[in-house]
């Protein structure tokens, strides 16, 4: 049997939004009705659409994750936990790519796959002090020469 649940959604055209879900049509008509009736804009109707439930056999999927770890020259390490993509098959190749603003400021990022953030945040932390040290030595132009990052 094939489950269903109830889609809540708002909008009109491509200025849609998802607001969540319901597991029982009537409820989900219910919210939507209500939700109608404290809002009077034509445009932003709540309605419901009907979803079926996936039934998937991947168990047996090693998915990869390959993450992307930015940091700041003056703030350090930026928190984006959610800075990955997930995907199956070959492993991609590491990469890196800087920006500097005309003021100096600006980011380096490290690419690589990783099984765990908190990895990926390690290794891109070592990777981003070898960073600072050569720029303080070399200069920003032969730091990301050495360490072969690229401009973006």
């Amino acid at each position: 049997m094939n489950k269903m649940i109830y889609g809540i959604f708002s909008g009109a055209y491509s200025d849609w939004n998802v607001h969540g879900y319901i597991a029982d049509k009537d409820e989900a008509e219910k919210y939507c009705a209500l939700k109608n009736k404290q809002n009077d804009d034509e445009w932003d109707r709540y309605y419901v659409i009907e979803i079926n439930h996936i039934h998937a056999n991947v168990k047996d999927v090693k998915l990869k994750y390959y993450h992307e770890v930015v940091f700041d020259f003056n703030d350090g390490m930026r928190n984006e936990p959610d800075r990955y993509e997930y995907y199956i098959g070959k492993d991609r190749k590491p990469s890196a790519q800087y920006n500097v603003y005309k003021n100096g400021n600006g980011w380096v990022a490290f690419c690589f796959n990783c099984d765990t953030r908190k990895k990926a945040e390690k290794i891109a932390q070592d990777k981003y002090f070898q960073f600072q040290a050569y720029k303080s030595e070399f200069g920003i132009e032969k730091a990301t020469e050495l360490m072969n990052i690229k401009r973006i």
